[in-house]
């Protein structure tokens, strides 16, 4: 499995790592894995998952409406 920085994530899609990290405190939402160090660690699937939300985001649905579709869609694996 591919690991990724949140700079790379951020990269992918479109999201800015500060977003990142305040959904993440705010809404639980990414949930990445960290590395020894306390570095966030994504997976290609977190970013995925991101895409979909940002998709719900442009249909005019609010985060955590678009978090929750995510999430109703199967997208976001537990971990």
């Amino acid at each position: 499995m591919t690991e990724l920085a949140i700079k790379e994530v951020a990269r992918q899609s479109g999201i800015a790592p500060g977003t990142l990290r305040m959904w993440e405190q705010r809404y639980g939402f990414p949930k990445p894995q960290r590395s020894p160090n306390g570095y966030r660690s994504y997976s290609e699937g977190d970013v995925e998952t991101l895409l979909r939300v940002q998709a719900y985001r442009h249909r005019g649905l609010s985060i955590p409406a678009a978090i929750e579709r995510a999430k109703e869609d199967g997208s976001i694996a537990d971990r």
